[in-house]
């Protein structure tokens, strides 16, 4: 199997291209985005912070919204938000699967902080039914109801609270190596609603699906900014931990988006067995971009599993509970034929994934929401 001779990107990601020097088509675009997408200059970050207070209706108000999940990268925005002079409102979806650690980390750093919080808890049996019904879609993304529901509420807290920004943890250091393949956009309100009425799932109780013109409406006409905060930064991730750790008690949950307990064995056993995909390459593969760790200790990492086999057992157990499956009723759904996204009905046309390249729509939304900044 070839392996990227720079990052660590190989052969299980399809359609994936070398060029003559063994870098792949994944590490390349993320230097092109690097460029593009990173503002670490204080200027930019000082330019960034001066438009959000301007945009403060009073004195008194809110100047963003932030979503917190307990995650390192979440909870370090806020850090750099406050230290800024923001008065940020925190935004959590509880969707039901929240480990103990991460509801408790998120009342320490926002206690310290002294930044209010608004949680939005989900109808668990329309969330429950909207959840099984990915699960035995076939496609590789089960996550897509719960990044759907995160986006959507962000921005409907923004509306709610008269704000221009959200401002998130997402950050190219950490994100911005995700092959297409594996990971289709989470906005694409068709492709959830397909897929529901495919697997028999209600959307009922508080699970509003986000459309389209209800996004073009929050960008265009409401003029909200979604923004990466820890673009802004030079964002040195176990730096961070670390900070977190020492001054508001914040505690390790030895993988990315290990907080939540569904993501934790979606991604430590699901995605490798069923899927054979390692989001750890994805992972460490942007961290060696980022000249944040090398190549050697990024293959040192990958060398032991994505997840010990006791916590597979509780977690499977746990998972299985809750979503009403029988041992049965999920072995076959773990041996059943994987789809892609495009055996649904889907607006791929709009987010760029029929070409493979950014669709148009896509990239003038994300231009706009940039705009002036």
């Amino acid at each position: 199997m070839q392996t990227c001779t720079r990052c660590l990107m190989d052969e299980t990601v399809p359609n994936i291209v070398f060029d003559d020097n063994g870098y792949c088509n994944l590490c390349n675009e993320y230097l092109i985005r690097a460029q593009n997408e990173i503002w670490t200059h204080p200027d930019e970050l000082g330019s960034l912070i001066d438009s959000v207070k301007k945009s403060r209706i009073s004195k008194q108000d809110y100047d963003c919204v932030m979503g917190v999940s307990g995650g390192v990268d979440s909870c370090y925005a806020l850090v750099v938000a406050v230290q800024n002079g923001l008065r940020p409102v925190a935004v959590h979806l509880d969707n039901g699967w929240n480990s103990n650690i991460a509801v408790r980390d998120i009342k320490n750093l926002l206690d310290r902080l002294k930044v209010p919080l608004v949680t939005e808890v989900l109808d668990w049996q329309g969330f429950r039914d909207l959840q099984v019904a990915f699960v035995k879609s076939g496609i590789p993304n089960w996550e897509i109801p719960t990044d759907h529901m995160i986006t959507a509420t962000l921005y409907r807290m923004a509306k709610r609270f008269s704000v221009k920004y959200i401002l998130t943890g997402g950050n190219m250091t950490s994100e911005a190596i995700m092959p297409k393949s594996w990971m289709y956009d989470s906005r694409d309100a068709t492709l959830i609603r397909s897929i529901c009425a495919e697997h028999g799932a209600l959307l009922r109780g508080r699970i509003n699906i986000m459309s389209f013109l209800e996004l073009a409406h929050a960008v265009f006409i409401k003029k909200i900014k979604y923004l990466p905060l820890l673009n802004y930064v030079h964002y040195d991730k176990e730096a961070a931990k670390q900070l977190l750790i020492d001054k508001f008690g914040w505690q390790d949950y030895g993988g990315k988006h290990y907080e939540s307990i569904f993501t934790r064995f979606f991604q430590g056993y699901v995605l490798p067995l069923k899927y054979n995909i390692d989001k750890r390459k994805a992972y460490v593969s942007c961290a060696i971009m980022a000249d944040q760790i090398s190549r050697e200790q990024a293959m040192k990492i990958l060398d032991g599993p994505p997840m010990c086999e006791s916590q597979i057992r509780i977690d499977r157990l746990y998972l299985l509970k809750k979503l009403r499956l029988s041992d049965k009723e999920f072995e076959d759904i773990m041996d059943a034929p994987n789809k892609s996204y495009f055996d649904y009905r889907n607006e791929g046309f709009i987010w760029g994934y029929r070409s493979g390249k950014s669709g148009v729509v896509m990239e003038k939304i994300r231009r706009f929401a940039t705009k002036g900044v």
